[in-house]
């Protein structure tokens, strides 16, 4: 009577606990952060970043990605009411700050997933949560005028 090892049973759970850094998960490209940054605030860029971290199970960082975006917008936007600056020139602020936080914080991953042809997030997710951003602020802003 021969038994089968565990190893070579095809039936058997995988005994390998899977590493964080081996597991890829496709994540948001820094061009698809900086594009919904600048069309949808540094809350949309930061949305993704933050979705970025949850996908490497980082909630603590997702959450911190998610209020960073909160206080950035905070800072731009009296900003754009005092200095005689365009608006546009804000996005591109917003837009650059977002790639390069994706940048520093994902490049390890980044790599990883290149090196094993996962590719990036969803561009109708990216599109999607873009929209969704300036819908809110163009509520909040129709909301405001009213008063």
């Amino acid at each position: 009577m021969s038994t089968i090892s565990k190893q070579n049973n095809p039936f058997s759970s995988p005994s390998a606990k899977a590493n964080s850094d081996s597991v890829a998960s496709p994540l948001f490209s820094q061009t698809q952060i900086g594009i919904a940054s600048f069309l949808g605030s540094a809350l949309a860029g930061m949305t993704l970043v933050a979705i970025n971290h949850f996908r490497l199970n980082n909630i603590l960082s997702g959450v911190a990605s998610l209020l960073l975006g909160i206080a950035i917008v905070a800072v731009i936007i009296p900003l754009g009411m005092i200095l005689p600056i365009p608006g546009v020139v804000f996005s591109f602020v917003q837009m650059g700050v977002a790639r390069m936080i994706a940048k520093t914080w994902f490049a390890k991953q980044y790599e990883s997933n290149e090196a094993m042809n996962v590719g990036n997030g969803s561009g109708w997710v990216v599109a999607g949560i873009t929209v969704t951003w300036i819908v809110i602020f163009v509520a909040v802003l129709i909301g405001i005028q009213a008063v």
